[in-house]
């Protein structure tokens, strides 16, 4: 099962690595903010998907709180705060 989680692994850093490079031959507004979605979403699968391949227990509280560590997700809630 291992083996699983791992090549798992390894298609989802393959499909980052294809993303970025459709980002490189195509620059765009749009393509930049669909690779960026796709960066931040396949990277918590992707340290989930690690962690229990390797059985680290807090790769799911990684994952989980990642998202609140990205200086968009601050951005924008500090500027949803200053809306009120």
């Amino acid at each position: 099962m291992i083996a699983f989680y791992l090549g798992l692994a390894v298609v989802l850093l393959l499909t980052i690595v294809l993303g970025l490079g459709h980002v490189f031959r195509q620059p765009g507004r749009a393509e930049s903010l669909l690779a960026a979605l796709l960066f931040g979403s396949t990277g918590v699968a992707l340290v989930l998907v690690l962690g229990k391949g390797l059985g680290l227990d807090r790769a799911l509280d990684i994952a989980l709180c990642s998202p609140c560590w990205r200086p968009s997700s601050a951005w924008r809630s500090c500027c949803a705060a200053g809306r009120k």
